[in-house]
Protein backbone atom coordinates (compact mmCIF):
# COMPACT_ATOMS: atom_id res chain seq x y z
CA UNK A 1 0.00 0.00 0.00
CA UNK A 2 0.80 3.70 -0.39
CA UNK A 3 1.90 5.40 2.35
CA UNK A 4 1.17 9.02 0.84
CA UNK A 5 -3.17 10.04 0.80
CA UNK A 6 -4.69 7.78 -2.20
CA UNK A 7 -4.02 9.30 -5.63
CA UNK A 8 -6.80 10.11 -8.59
CA UNK A 9 -5.05 8.65 -11.35
CA UNK A 10 -6.20 8.50 -15.18
CA UNK A 11 -4.97 6.59 -17.47
CA UNK A 12 -3.85 7.39 -21.07
CA UNK A 13 -3.84 4.31 -23.67
CA UNK A 14 -5.55 3.09 -26.80
CA UNK A 15 -4.94 -0.59 -25.32
CA UNK A 16 -7.02 -2.14 -23.43
CA UNK A 17 -4.54 -4.60 -21.88
CA UNK A 18 -2.30 -1.90 -21.07
CA UNK A 19 -4.96 -0.12 -19.09
CA UNK A 20 -5.96 -3.10 -17.27
CA UNK A 21 -2.27 -3.33 -15.98
CA UNK A 22 -2.01 0.02 -15.17
CA UNK A 23 -5.44 -0.33 -13.19
CA UNK A 24 -4.10 -3.10 -11.73
CA UNK A 25 -1.00 -1.36 -10.67
CA UNK A 26 -2.81 2.09 -8.99
CA UNK A 27 -5.42 -0.27 -7.19
CA UNK A 28 -2.63 -2.40 -5.44
CA UNK A 29 -1.01 0.93 -4.00
CA UNK A 30 -4.05 1.97 -2.62
CA UNK A 31 -4.96 4.53 -5.44
CA UNK A 32 -7.81 5.33 -7.56
CA UNK A 33 -8.50 4.94 -11.28
CA UNK A 34 -10.61 8.16 -11.83
CA UNK A 35 -11.28 7.88 -15.57
CA UNK A 36 -8.88 6.56 -19.14
CA UNK A 37 -8.79 8.86 -22.00
CA UNK A 38 -8.37 7.25 -25.58
CA UNK A 39 -7.86 8.46 -28.44
CA UNK A 40 -10.33 8.38 -31.72
CA UNK A 41 -8.25 7.41 -34.39
CA UNK A 42 -8.26 9.74 -37.15
CA UNK A 43 -8.73 7.47 -39.69
CA UNK A 44 -11.57 5.44 -39.00
CA UNK A 45 -11.34 2.60 -41.17
CA UNK A 46 -12.15 -1.03 -40.52
CA UNK A 47 -8.90 -2.00 -38.84
CA UNK A 48 -8.87 1.15 -36.43
CA UNK A 49 -12.74 0.91 -35.36
CA UNK A 50 -12.06 -2.68 -34.77
CA UNK A 51 -9.02 -1.66 -32.51
CA UNK A 52 -10.74 0.79 -30.80
CA UNK A 53 -13.58 -1.60 -30.03
CA UNK A 54 -11.63 -4.14 -28.90
CA UNK A 55 -9.52 -1.62 -26.73
CA UNK A 56 -12.62 -0.70 -25.17
CA UNK A 57 -13.95 -4.18 -24.50
CA UNK A 58 -10.72 -5.50 -22.95
CA UNK A 59 -10.41 -2.51 -20.56
CA UNK A 60 -11.81 -3.59 -16.89
CA UNK A 61 -15.82 -2.88 -16.86
CA UNK A 62 -16.22 -0.43 -14.20
CA UNK A 63 -13.80 2.26 -15.65
CA UNK A 64 -15.14 5.40 -16.91
CA UNK A 65 -13.50 5.70 -21.02
CA UNK A 66 -13.54 8.90 -22.67
CA UNK A 67 -12.89 8.99 -26.14
CA UNK A 68 -11.31 12.52 -27.79
CA UNK A 69 -11.64 13.29 -31.16
CA UNK A 70 -7.78 15.29 -31.12
CA UNK A 71 -4.65 16.29 -28.85
CA UNK A 72 -6.42 19.68 -27.97
CA UNK A 73 -8.94 17.93 -25.82
CA UNK A 74 -6.87 16.04 -23.52
CA UNK A 75 -6.13 18.90 -21.09
CA UNK A 76 -9.90 19.93 -20.77
CA UNK A 77 -10.79 16.31 -20.25
CA UNK A 78 -8.11 15.37 -17.92
CA UNK A 79 -9.32 18.86 -16.00
CA UNK A 80 -12.61 17.00 -15.33
CA UNK A 81 -11.18 14.22 -13.84
CA UNK A 82 -9.45 16.42 -11.46
CA UNK A 83 -6.17 14.08 -11.16
CA UNK A 84 -3.45 14.23 -8.74
CA UNK A 85 -1.09 12.05 -11.86
CA UNK A 86 -1.67 10.53 -14.95
CA UNK A 87 -0.59 7.48 -16.54
CA UNK A 88 0.66 6.65 -20.12
CA UNK A 89 0.82 4.04 -22.12
CA UNK A 90 0.61 2.76 -25.55
CA UNK A 91 -0.97 5.95 -26.35
CA UNK A 92 0.01 7.54 -29.64
CA UNK A 93 -0.04 10.98 -29.71
CA UNK A 94 2.27 13.54 -28.62
CA UNK A 95 1.00 15.09 -25.23
CA UNK A 96 0.42 18.90 -25.17
CA UNK A 97 2.25 21.16 -22.28
CA UNK A 98 -1.10 22.08 -21.28
CA UNK A 99 -2.27 18.22 -20.39
CA UNK A 100 1.06 17.93 -18.93
CA UNK A 101 0.67 20.69 -16.68
CA UNK A 102 -2.80 19.11 -15.20
CA UNK A 103 -1.97 16.54 -12.76
CA UNK A 104 0.02 17.83 -9.48
CA UNK A 105 2.02 15.15 -10.12
CA UNK A 106 2.94 14.95 -13.90
CA UNK A 107 2.31 12.46 -16.51
CA UNK A 108 4.13 9.69 -16.25
CA UNK A 109 4.67 6.75 -19.98
CA UNK A 110 5.40 3.29 -19.53
CA UNK A 111 8.02 2.63 -22.79
CA UNK A 112 9.06 -0.64 -24.04
CA UNK A 113 12.74 -0.08 -24.18
CA UNK A 114 15.23 0.37 -22.18
CA UNK A 115 15.59 4.03 -22.73
CA UNK A 116 17.42 5.99 -24.57
CA UNK A 117 17.60 3.56 -26.94
CA UNK A 118 14.63 3.13 -29.16
CA UNK A 119 12.26 6.20 -28.42
CA UNK A 120 9.39 5.88 -30.98
CA UNK A 121 6.60 4.00 -32.17
CA UNK A 122 7.61 0.57 -32.40
CA UNK A 123 10.78 -0.19 -30.22
CA UNK A 124 10.20 -3.46 -29.78
CA UNK A 125 10.29 -4.83 -32.97
CA UNK A 126 13.75 -2.68 -33.29
CA UNK A 127 15.45 -5.03 -30.52
CA UNK A 128 14.02 -8.14 -32.33
CA UNK A 129 15.28 -6.85 -35.88
CA UNK A 130 18.60 -5.72 -34.47
CA UNK A 131 19.36 -9.05 -32.48
CA UNK A 132 19.23 -7.54 -28.81
CA UNK A 133 19.83 -10.41 -26.20
CA UNK A 134 18.12 -7.77 -23.36
CA UNK A 135 14.95 -6.04 -23.63
CA UNK A 136 12.83 -3.64 -21.39
CA UNK A 137 10.44 -1.18 -19.95
CA UNK A 138 11.41 2.41 -18.98
CA UNK A 139 8.75 4.62 -16.87
CA UNK A 140 9.92 8.12 -17.74
CA UNK A 141 8.44 11.41 -16.69
CA UNK A 142 6.76 13.09 -20.15
CA UNK A 143 7.64 16.15 -21.45
CA UNK A 144 6.67 18.02 -24.94
CA UNK A 145 8.86 15.34 -26.94
CA UNK A 146 8.38 11.14 -27.57
CA UNK A 147 10.03 9.51 -24.63
CA UNK A 148 12.90 12.14 -23.53
CA UNK A 149 11.56 13.05 -20.30
CA UNK A 150 13.24 11.88 -16.80
CA UNK A 151 13.42 8.26 -15.79
CA UNK A 152 11.95 7.15 -12.57
CA UNK A 153 11.98 3.01 -12.70
CA UNK A 154 13.21 0.86 -15.74
CA UNK A 155 12.84 -3.34 -15.27
CA UNK A 156 15.31 -5.11 -17.80
CA UNK A 157 15.30 -8.88 -18.53
CA UNK A 158 18.33 -10.72 -20.64
CA UNK A 159 16.26 -12.77 -23.13
CA UNK A 160 17.96 -16.13 -24.84
CA UNK A 161 19.29 -15.69 -28.58
CA UNK A 162 15.82 -16.48 -30.91
CA UNK A 163 13.91 -16.41 -28.05
CA UNK A 164 10.27 -17.60 -28.92
CA UNK A 165 7.70 -14.93 -30.15
CA UNK A 166 5.61 -16.15 -26.95
CA UNK A 167 7.66 -15.82 -24.44
CA UNK A 168 8.66 -12.39 -25.28
CA UNK A 169 5.35 -11.16 -25.66
CA UNK A 170 4.61 -12.52 -21.99
CA UNK A 171 7.35 -10.83 -20.43
CA UNK A 172 6.86 -7.43 -21.72
CA UNK A 173 3.83 -7.15 -19.39
CA UNK A 174 5.75 -8.22 -16.36
CA UNK A 175 8.40 -5.92 -16.79
CA UNK A 176 6.08 -3.20 -16.94
CA UNK A 177 4.15 -4.10 -13.56
CA UNK A 178 7.77 -3.95 -12.02
CA UNK A 179 8.58 -0.93 -13.66
CA UNK A 180 5.63 0.91 -13.21
CA UNK A 181 5.62 -0.20 -9.01
CA UNK A 182 9.00 1.50 -8.74
CA UNK A 183 7.96 4.78 -10.71
CA UNK A 184 5.35 5.18 -8.19
CA UNK A 185 7.49 4.64 -5.42
CA UNK A 186 9.82 7.28 -6.66
CA UNK A 187 6.82 9.43 -6.54
CA UNK A 188 6.04 9.40 -3.07
CA UNK A 189 9.28 9.82 -2.50
CA UNK A 190 8.94 13.40 -4.45
CA UNK A 191 12.05 12.07 -7.15
CA UNK A 192 12.34 14.22 -10.17
CA UNK A 193 13.71 11.30 -12.49
CA UNK A 194 16.90 10.79 -13.47
CA UNK A 195 17.77 12.58 -16.72
CA UNK A 196 18.32 10.39 -19.90
CA UNK A 197 21.52 9.97 -20.80
CA UNK A 198 22.86 12.36 -23.68
CA UNK A 199 24.58 8.87 -25.62
CA UNK A 200 23.31 5.73 -26.79
CA UNK A 201 20.11 7.07 -27.96
CA UNK A 202 17.78 6.02 -30.86
CA UNK A 203 15.24 6.09 -32.67
CA UNK A 204 12.53 3.22 -33.40
CA UNK A 205 10.16 4.95 -36.21
CA UNK A 206 8.18 2.84 -38.77
CA UNK A 207 9.33 0.54 -40.71
CA UNK A 208 10.28 1.78 -44.39
CA UNK A 209 8.56 0.08 -47.70
CA UNK A 210 11.47 -1.69 -48.34
CA UNK A 211 11.22 -3.55 -45.06
CA UNK A 212 8.12 -4.88 -46.23
CA UNK A 213 10.34 -7.51 -48.69
CA UNK A 214 12.90 -9.70 -47.75
CA UNK A 215 16.10 -8.98 -48.84
CA UNK A 216 17.92 -12.57 -49.71
CA UNK A 217 20.99 -11.56 -50.16
CA UNK A 218 20.94 -10.47 -46.54
CA UNK A 219 22.39 -13.24 -44.03
CA UNK A 220 20.27 -15.64 -42.89
CA UNK A 221 19.86 -14.52 -39.48
CA UNK A 222 19.20 -11.04 -40.01
CA UNK A 223 16.18 -12.40 -42.69
CA UNK A 224 15.01 -14.76 -39.92
CA UNK A 225 15.19 -11.35 -37.53
CA UNK A 226 13.29 -9.25 -39.50
CA UNK A 227 10.44 -12.00 -39.82
CA UNK A 228 9.92 -11.76 -36.13
CA UNK A 229 10.02 -8.21 -36.01
CA UNK A 230 7.35 -7.73 -38.08
CA UNK A 231 4.80 -9.29 -35.54
CA UNK A 232 5.54 -6.38 -33.10
CA UNK A 233 4.86 -3.75 -35.96
CA UNK A 234 1.20 -3.29 -35.55
CA UNK A 235 -1.42 -0.93 -37.57
CA UNK A 236 1.31 0.23 -40.70
CA UNK A 237 0.76 2.23 -44.03
CA UNK A 238 1.52 0.53 -47.25
CA UNK A 239 2.46 -3.35 -47.64
CA UNK A 240 2.86 -5.47 -44.57
CA UNK A 241 5.69 -7.70 -44.01
CA UNK A 242 7.30 -9.43 -44.55
CA UNK A 243 6.70 -10.45 -48.62
CA UNK A 244 8.87 -12.75 -50.64
CA UNK A 245 8.83 -13.91 -53.94
CA UNK A 246 9.18 -17.86 -54.14
CA UNK A 247 8.78 -19.99 -57.19
CA UNK A 248 6.53 -17.26 -58.74
CA UNK A 249 4.49 -16.77 -55.77
CA UNK A 250 4.56 -13.77 -53.61
CA UNK A 251 4.24 -15.03 -50.11
CA UNK A 252 3.42 -13.61 -46.46
CA UNK A 253 6.02 -14.72 -43.98
CA UNK A 254 4.67 -15.36 -40.55
CA UNK A 255 7.11 -17.61 -39.00
CA UNK A 256 10.98 -18.64 -39.83
CA UNK A 257 13.97 -20.78 -38.34
CA UNK A 258 17.15 -21.48 -39.16
CA UNK A 259 17.70 -25.10 -38.59
CA UNK A 260 16.03 -27.26 -40.68
CA UNK A 261 12.72 -28.15 -39.58
CA UNK A 262 11.49 -32.37 -39.32
CA UNK A 263 7.98 -31.16 -40.89
CA UNK A 264 6.78 -29.64 -44.36
CA UNK A 265 8.53 -25.82 -44.88
CA UNK A 266 10.03 -23.62 -47.67
CA UNK A 267 13.59 -23.03 -48.07
CA UNK A 268 14.71 -19.65 -48.72
CA UNK A 269 18.38 -19.34 -49.95
CA UNK A 270 19.67 -15.99 -48.17
CA UNK A 271 23.42 -14.42 -48.22
CA UNK A 272 25.38 -17.06 -45.83
CA UNK A 273 22.87 -19.90 -46.16
CA UNK A 274 19.54 -21.36 -46.29
CA UNK A 275 16.63 -20.29 -44.23
CA UNK A 276 13.18 -22.51 -43.54
CA UNK A 277 9.62 -20.37 -43.98
CA UNK A 278 7.32 -22.49 -41.69
CA UNK A 279 4.39 -20.64 -41.85
CA UNK A 280 3.21 -18.49 -44.37
CA UNK A 281 0.07 -17.36 -47.11
CA UNK A 282 0.19 -16.64 -50.50
CA UNK A 283 -0.60 -13.41 -51.15
CA UNK A 284 -2.55 -12.86 -54.76
CA UNK A 285 -3.46 -8.97 -54.57
CA UNK A 286 -0.86 -6.87 -53.58
CA UNK A 287 -3.07 -3.70 -54.13
CA UNK A 288 -5.05 -5.11 -50.86
CA UNK A 289 -1.96 -5.67 -48.92
CA UNK A 290 -2.39 -3.14 -46.65
CA UNK A 291 -2.32 -0.21 -48.70
CA UNK A 292 -0.83 0.16 -52.62
CA UNK A 293 2.38 -1.57 -54.20
CA UNK A 294 5.18 1.02 -53.40
CA UNK A 295 8.49 -1.38 -54.45
CA UNK A 296 9.24 -3.41 -56.95
CA UNK A 297 10.22 -7.15 -55.34
CA UNK A 298 13.54 -7.19 -54.38
CA UNK A 299 16.14 -9.15 -56.37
Amino acid sequence: MSSTAPWRVVILSNDGSSVALLNQVITALGHTTAGVIMPRPRNLDSSRRHSLGLAIAQAPEDLEICVVPRSSRIAPTLRAYQPDLAVCMYFPWRVPAEALAVPRLGVINGHPSLLPRYRGPIPIAWGIRNGDREIGVTVHRMDEDFDTGPMLAQAGLEIPDDVPLGELQAAYPRLALQAFVGAFTRLAEGSPGKPQPAEGGSYAGPFSAEDAWLDLSRPAKEVHNLTRAWSFVGLHTGERGPLVELDGVCLRVYYTTLAEPAGPAKRLDCGDGPLWVVASEQVKDLSTANGPRQLARAA
